[in-house]
Order: structure tokens, then sequence, then C-alpha cells
């Protein structure tokens, strides 16, 4: 089995938002990461909201269109979010500020840069 190591740079706006890149082998992803108080749902009210979101740039690989994400990001977006979900990597319920009242919104756009596979 091939051993990879991924290469990493985190870029930090400010406390809501930071940007990481990670490339591994030929491929290179760019996260951005932000974070908004918001009211909760009214059935969730003890619980922040976590979102995630996939697009696939034209310049990553030419059978890629600009406008909306096609399938795959999308079925992407939703393994990672499933994964995220289910390992419990992000506690949902610590993200609640004042229950009913304000919770933490996550929002991660993952967009790959260059697709080598």
């Amino acid at each position: 089995m091939e051993q990879r190591l991924a290469n990493s740079l985190r870029l930090t706006i400010n406390e809501k938002q930071f940007i990481e890149t990670v490339q591994l082998g030929q491929t290179h992803v760019m996260g951005f990461v932000t974070a908004q108080l918001l009211q909760p749902y009214r059935d969730r009210p003890n619980e922040g909201t976590l979102s995630v979101y996939t697009e696939f740039s034209p310049m990553a690989d030419p059978s890629y269109e600009p406008g909306r994400p096609g399938e795959f990001a999308v079925e992407l977006g939703r393994i990672i979010d499933r994964g995220l979900r289910e390992s419990r990597a992000v506690d949902t319920e610590s993200l609640c500020i004042l229950s009913g009242k304000l919770v933490w919104a996550i929002r991660i756009d993952i967009h790959i840069l260059d697709n080598g596979g």
C-alpha cells in the first residue's frame, strides 16, 4: 500500500471564519468554515447546526462545469455530512449558547481545486 502524506495550511480570518487548504498527492482541496449565531430550530432548541457543501471547480477538471453543484458534488457533501454526524465529530448540543434562543450554525464549504485522483 502506498503511503501519502497530506500537506495542510490554515489561514484564520477572525474568530468566526477560517480557510484550510489540504493537498494529498495531486488532489488539492480548500475548505471555508464559517460560524454564525442564529435562533435554533423549534424541534431542536438545544442544538446548533452543521452544514456541509461541496463544489467541483472547473479548474479542478475540465469535465466540471460552473454553476449549480453536480450530482457527484452533492453526493460527496452528503457523505461528508453523514460521516461527521454519525461519528459525532461535532457535538451539536455544545453549539447551544442559550437554549431556545441562540445557537452556533457552522457551515463548511469544500472546494475541489485540483482533482488529482
